[in-house]
């Protein structure tokens, strides 16, 4: 359905422009419009008993795991590389007429940051909460650490190729976790200050009560507002914006009333 579906969606888009294959989207039209309710939704909605019971499960693989296929894409890339195995072929009848292609360490980090996201939809379609509770608590709290680790390795990798190649040394190395964690941990804490200060004002600004519809507003308000700010100081927005999520659900979501309950839940 899915396949049949994007042929579909896909036919559409190609008469309506003009018959060409050629497609623009601005990515700001994505950034800030499409992903940030998907992330906000998903730790908004996220089964958080199950989520931190098992969490060392998913810190081991969403954080741990994406690092070592990180490394292991990088080295694999770089050395396939370096030996020449990497070419544009000009004439596909003859092997000799080939034109090598040399891979920076930049394309190679790019890369390795890029392919290291895990998508696993697929598997999660396949598994019943129900069934398999802690199998699927596990395989989705791993997917969204995944995607948050990948896009601040592509975000370090960013700052790091911005004024000049880099070479791969052990100061590099040290550069990208040290960029890592500040980033991490920087977009960890926008995220619980926009959530908690979000919690304390639902609690205690009681005109917010007068109607539903301002609750629900000071929510997404204060979960896009963390995705901005750090979007906007170069962090990572959806790490930010996935524990201003998860922060809200636990202490928001009890300060509003049922309506509100019933709207976000």
């Amino acid at each position: 359905m899915a396949i049949v579906l994007g042929i579909i969606v896909g036919v559409i888009f190609y008469f309506v422009n003009g018959g060409q294959y050629t497609l623009s989207f601005d990515e700001k039209a994505f950034f800030y419009f499409l992903l940030p309710p998907i992330i906000f939704a998903a730790g908004y909605n996220l089964k958080q008993r199950n989520f931190f019971k098992n969490f060392s499960y998913i810190s081991i693989f969403g954080i741990l795991g994406t690092f070592i296929t990180f490394i292991v894409i990088f080295v694999l890339t770089y050395a396939v590389s370096e030996i020449d195995w990497i070419y544009i072929e000009s004439s596909p009848d003859s092997y000799r007429n080939k034109s090598i292609v040399h891979l920076t360490m930049s394309d190679c980090l790019y890369f390795a940051a890029t392919t290291c996201a895990t998508d696993t939809v697929a598997s999660l379609t396949m598994l019943k909460p129900k069934n398999f509770p802690k199998l699927f608590s596990v395989i989705f709290g791993e997917s969204t650490l995944n995607d948050a680790v990948a896009v601040i390795l592509f975000q370090v990798i960013t700052m790091m190729c911005k004024d000049s190649e880099i070479n791969l040394d052990g100061g590099m190395v040290g550069t990208i976790i040290g960029n890592f964690f500040k980033i991490g941990i920087l977009s960890l804490l926008i995220g619980l200050f926009c959530g908690l200060l979000c919690a304390l004002l639902l609690k205690h600004a009681h005109f917010l009560k007068i109607s539903p519809i301002f609750e629900i507003s000071v929510i997404f308000f204060f979960g896009y507002l963390s995705y901005v700010i750090c979007q906007n100081i170069e962090l990572s927005g959806i790490l930010a914006l996935l524990i201003c999520g998860i922060v809200l659900a636990h202490y928001a979501f009890y300060n509003i009333s049922i309506t509100s309950k019933l709207a976000t839940g």
